[in-house]
């Protein structure tokens, strides 16, 4: 059986008031993302909790995984934070637990970073699959007004061809607001598992390979750079706020 956790930092009250917060925001975003203004129907918000239930569901597992595997390393953790966001975007930044003090071991910072991800992405894919289901599959190049126009990969078009029967870059999908959130819930764990700073992604690295993590993160850094110029130029902001967490790290011979 796993231990009792060694819960340290805020009164549970506070982790309880973000949470509502959160799952507040990420309702009023999921109602926008359906063309319902929360300002003008407040009751209209009902129909964006699908996209912050399950929002909220990856996060929540996402930072379960982290915390229960602290408990299983005997590492002092806090409950988790949930960060509210602006509406208008997914209506959060995510979630976090902070750790008090190092694990003890190599594996032991390995298994606590690597859970949460794992976590997480248990959760996302299912929601996609079962969000893809409920979508809509329309011609490609028909008009369509608002919506979000979002990034492929060889996941989702993977999981499309299966649910649905067609390739992404062949026709224009409607996600429902499930799958929207399974897809964002995928994309931040990839992010998240980027091999630098205090990502999980860099935990994991630094537990393989202890100080040559900074070659490592560098080069990855390079790669999220070169990224914005061969496509997405979002990447071009993760690039920046990477490069700042790096920035000590750059300076700093090998």
């Amino acid at each position: 059986p796993v231990p009792p956790p060694r819960r340290v930092g805020s009164a549970p009250r506070t982790h309880i008031l973000l949470f509502f917060l959160t799952f507040l925001t990420t309702t009023m975003a999921g109602a926008l993302h359906v063309g319902v203004d929360p300002l003008r129907n407040p009751l209209g918000m009902i129909h964006g909790i699908p996209f912050s239930f399950t929002l909220m569901l990856i996060l929540l597992c996402h930072e379960l995984g982290h915390y229960t595997l602290a408990a299983v390393h005997r590492v002092p953790a806090t409950l988790p934070y949930f960060i509210p966001g602006p509406p208008f975007l997914v209506g959060t930044f995510g979630a976090f637990i902070k750790m008090h003090g190092m694990p003890r071991s190599r594996r032991a910072l390995f298994d606590v970073g690597a859970a949460g991800p794992w976590a997480g992405f248990i959760v996302a894919v299912p929601a996609v699959i079962l969000g893809l289901s409920w979508s809509q599959v329309r011609p490609l190049g028909g008009e369509l007004e608002g919506g979000l126009s979002l990034g492929n990969s060889i996941l989702f078009a993977t999981l499309s061809r299966t649910v649905l029967g067609v390739h992404p870059d062949d026709v224009t999908i409607l996600l429902h607001p499930v799958a929207l959130a399974g897809w964002f819930g995928i994309f931040v764990t990839f992010l998240n598992l980027l091999p630098i700073g205090q990502l999980d992604g860099g935990h994991v690295v630094y537990a393989l390979f202890g100080r040559r993590h900074r070659r490592i993160a560098r080069l990855f850094f390079f790669v999220v750079l070169g990224l914005g110029f061969l496509g997405w130029q979002g990447w071009f902001l993760w690039a920046f706020l990477l490069g700042r967490a790096l920035w000590p790290a750059l300076r700093q011979p090998s």
